[in-house]
């Protein structure tokens, strides 16, 4: 059985994030594609962000105020994919992100927003977006065909707010695992600046 033990941390932690999966990438990779420097990313426990302001401070106090401008990610590896953590604010629209992120490979974000467990569900083919919606509904033909697949039953209360209904389809139809163990580890964590042609 698929392990998504890492959401309820999340959820722990977090009352707003989004989560992207990128199939088979690492690391560095989800960090170019998201327009970060390598110079300028730290392995850093879940949800270090003062840390992080920290460093990028001792680097260069200019960097500082430019990373206060832009976004920041916290990156790592779960089997067959990578993901990117986006806790804080300002974020690009999700089918944006998802036609850079997903060239040539897939990409699954998630979303929780509000304190409402993963309220929406987006991905994405080589660039397309190919569906997604929100836990209230009504679903497209492709996600609901995925629900179906998982096994949700809809009539659950629970389902309504995300808890029982997004995870599922995760786990079910993208094969995806994200253990709290994952989580615990120290991620690659640096400012972003999307998409990864903007100048700074």
């Amino acid at each position: 059985m698929n392990d998504l033990s890492g959401l309820a941390l999340l959820g722990e932690k977090f009352d707003d994030f989004r989560l992207t999966f990128v199939h088979g990438m690492q690391e560095q990779d989800i960090l170019s594609r998201f327009g970060g420097n390598p110079s300028l990313a730290w392995t850093l426990p879940l949800g270090e962000y003062d840390t992080l302001d920290d460093l990028l401070y001792d680097v260069d106090d200019a960097l500082f105020q430019e990373a206060e401008e832009e976004f920041v990610l916290q990156i790592g590896e779960c089997p067959d994919w990578a993901f990117a953590l986006e806790a804080l604010w300002p974020r690009v629209p999700t089918q944006q992100l998802l036609a850079v992120i997903s060239s040539g490979t897939t990409a699954v974000s998630v979303e929780r927003i509000s304190s409402k467990w993963l309220i929406c569900l987006d991905w994405a083919e080589n660039g397309v977006w190919k569906g997604g919606g929100e836990a209230c509904g009504p679903f497209l033909p492709p996600l609901q065909a995925m629900i179906e697949q998982a096994g949700v039953d809809l009539e659950d209360d629970d389902s309504t707010l995300g808890k029982s209904l997004f995870a599922p389809v995760l786990s079910s139809a993208f094969g995806i695992r994200l253990t709290r163990a994952v989580l615990e580890k120290p991620l690659l964590t640096g400012p972003v600046c999307f998409p990864p042609d903007k100048k700074r």
